[in-house]
């Protein structure tokens, strides 16, 4: 007989007449009609513990069993006393429910739409970060969100005439008012147009910042065009520049460093007593780039190649992964020589090393396969000095990168600059000059090409691992020898490259010297700052007053040599008096002066990294008030730490200048 239980049996077998015949056992499965059973639909459901069990929604059970077990378990105690707990919702709640599905519909939408946005326009992903966040701090109602409009002119307005104006009214105060330095560099932008970019460097309560003044159009980087352009800059704003403008940096350009008719010596007519600096990072790249020269230009072309070879070949990159496998070398990409990135070719250097072993595995197969370049490149691998100029390479660059990273800091780093310049061009003279001679001469003296005070070949010393290639006898004794020479004419040009950019018996570099005192390790060891003062008498009003100040100041302190420098000037020269005047009045002014003095002019590189990033080729109209308005509106935003876009405080005078004159600011500019 069938019925709704539809249980599942297993017939049994026929048996002879004298065995007792076996009970079987009938097993009841889950039902789908019970589902849509009007008596049942309201409360059963599948159960998650298979075909032999129902789930009671009211119950919160799991039950076994068939139509006969669903029947029992209904007529149950518990199962009438759940059913009459359950609450039937109101016609409000039912509401309610419906517009919490239609609010989390609505979110759903908006995310969506912000992601179109992202994707339509081609923006950094990144960018969502923010804008969420530029969303949720927006506070009108909706009356007034439907008067909300910033179409692209209304925006640029904003940009160049509200925020970036004010952020330019800004560094204009500070100029008229504060003692400043001033970096320049140019540069050609995607649209061929030639800047001159100006950052200015001033301390402030013994805060040291570096600040984006103007991009200014250039027709020519001639010397006295650039010198017309800043000075009819200052003009046109009212800067007092004689008065203010106490160092000059820049890269080491003819035009604007030359001895003769540069920029340089065109501001120093005007200013005097101007500190000028030559870009450190700039010349330390420079005194690198000059002794690789003295190297055989294989090992240049040799780095060239390889990445050449990669660089547009999906297919030889991933041949080459196997070799890194082989060799259990990490998967690191092959890296470009630059010639406009400082810190290029150390790197460079590091990562063909790093993947030498299979570098010349995977060449000598190509060599094997008869391709041409590979045969080209894997000769280079066959001659066994090129590795070992690499590793010569990888020990005496790091003497100059290091220091060039550090002197790309924002941070002063001007009172380190002799003490690091000096202790790496000893690095280099103790490389190849005899010790008797460098532990009794003034590095101002000594006579770093002379010959006679050449160490003999075999014990210069030219790194660890070179030291043990030649122990050895990986060359040949010819090639020994030309491998000696030439890291010798390496080590000599080099030294002579640090000399001719810091001269050590020139008075700049002297000045320098004398102002280690800003270092917290010198102070007690430094009774007078007759010898540093004399080099900046415009920094002071009375030097008698200032080392006056001074001797009662480091009789006074105590230092804490963790301290940070900036921290402990501040602390130590805002002390006041009883009648509530500065303590040490003279001195502080010397040595914020002394704290606005550039030592590079690495800030005014990242301005035209900054142009390059909003300027490119495919935004190649933006004009130059455009620029500016955008770097200006940048800094004004990150004025105050851990402020970004959607929080930073937006001032009365920034709100004021939100106005329909906006507009006429613009046309009369056009």
């Amino acid at each position: 007989e069938s019925t709704d239980d539809e249980s599942a049996t297993d017939c049994p077998p026929q048996t002879s007449g004298t065995k007792k015949q076996k009970t079987w056992h009938y097993t009841h499965k889950y039902q789908h009609a019970w589902e849509t059973n009007a008596e049942y639909k309201k409360w059963i459901g599948r159960s998650m513990l298979g075909n032999l069990y129902f789930y009671c929604k009211s119950c919160l059970r799991d039950c076994k069993g068939g139509l006969s077990a669903v029947k029992k378990h209904q007529s149950s105690k518990l199962h009438t006393q759940s059913m009459k707990n359950v609450k039937v919702n109101s016609v409000f709640e039912m509401a309610s429910v419906k517009r919490s599905i239609s609010s989390v519909r609505e979110v759903k939408v908006t995310e969506i739409r912000i992601a179109s946005f992202i994707a339509e326009h081609n923006l950094p992903i990144n960018a969502v970060d923010h804008l969420v966040g530029l969303i949720k701090s927006i506070k009108l109602e909706n009356k007034d969100l439907d008067k909300l409009s910033c179409n692209r002119t209304k925006c640029t307005t904003l940009i160049n005439n509200v925020i970036g104006s004010t952020g330019f009214d800004n560094v204009l105060n500070i100029m008229n008012v504060h003692k400043f330095s001033m970096l320049v560099d140019e540069s050609t932008d995607h649209s061929c147009i030639k800047h001159l970019a100006i950052v200015i460097r001033t301390c402030i309560n013994f805060v040291v910042t570096d600040s984006f003044v103007t991009l200014l159009p250039l027709a020519n980087a001639t010397s006295k065009n650039m010198y017309d352009v800043i000075t009819a800059f200052f003009n046109e704003h009212n800067v007092p520049y004689k008065d203010n403008l106490i160092g000059f940096a820049s890269d080491g350009a003819n035009s604007m460093m030359g001895v003769n008719n540069s920029l340089q010596t065109m501001l120093k007519k005007d200013v005097p007593k101007l500190f000028i600096l030559k870009c450190v990072c700039h010349s330390l790249a420079l005194c690198a780039d000059n002794a690789c020269k003295k190297l055989p230009t294989n090992v240049e072309n040799m780095i060239r190649s390889i990445y050449t070879y990669f660089q547009q070949s999906f297919k030889r990159q991933k041949e080459y992964e196997s070799f890194q496998v082989f060799w259990s070398i990490k998967p690191h990409k092959l890296l470009q020589l630059s010639g406009t990135r400082w810190l290029s070719l150390l790197a460079v250097v590091q990562r063909v090393l790093e993947q030498y072993k299979a570098l010349k595995s995977y060449f000598q197969l190509e060599k094997f396969n008869d391709v041409q370049n590979g045969i080209n490149i894997s000769n280079y691998f066959d001659d066994p000095k090129n590795q070992l100029y690499l590793e010569f390479l990888c020990f005496i660059l790091p003497t100059i990168v290091d220091v060039n990273l550090e002197f790309q800091s924002e941070t002063p780093k001007l009172y380190l600059l002799y003490n690091r310049i000096a202790s790496a061009y000893k690095f280099i003279l103790q490389c190849y000059i005899k010790p008797n001679i460098l532990n009794h001469t003034d590095i101002a003296a000594l006579q770093y090409r002379n010959p006679e005070n050449y160490l003999p070949s075999e014990e210069i010393y030219l790194g660890p691992k070179v030291a043990v290639a030649l122990e050895n006898n990986v060359l040949t004794r010819q090639d020994t020898e030309k491998f000696q020479t030439d890291c010798l004419n390496f080590l000599v040009e080099c030294a002579r490259q640090i000399y001719i950019r810091f001269p050590f018996n020139s008075n700049e570099v002297i000045s320098l010297k004398h102002m280690a005192f800003l270092d917290l390790k010198n102070i007690k060891n430094t009774p007078t700052l007759g010898l540093i003062s004399r080099f900046f008498p415009h920094l002071m009003n009375n030097p008698n007053e200032l080392d006056r100040e001074w001797r009662l100041f480091i009789s006074d302190i105590k230092i804490d040599k963790d301290q940070p420098v900036l921290t402990f000037w501040k602390d130590n020269l805002s002390k006041i008096k009883g009648d509530e005047t500065l303590m040490y009045p003279e001195l502080q002014q010397f040595i914020t002066g002394l704290l606005s003095l550039p030592h590079s002019s690495a800030s005014v590189e990242r301005v035209f990294s900054a142009v390059n990033l909003n300027k490119t080729k495919l935004r190649n109209r933006l004009s130059t008030e455009t620029l500016c308005g955008l770097l200006l509106s940048k800094q004004l935003i990150h004025e105050s730490k851990n402020q970004v876009c959607y929080n930073y405080d937006i001032k009365d005078s920034t709100i004021d200048k939100h106005n329909g004159g906006i507009y006429q600011n613009t046309k009369q500019k056009d």
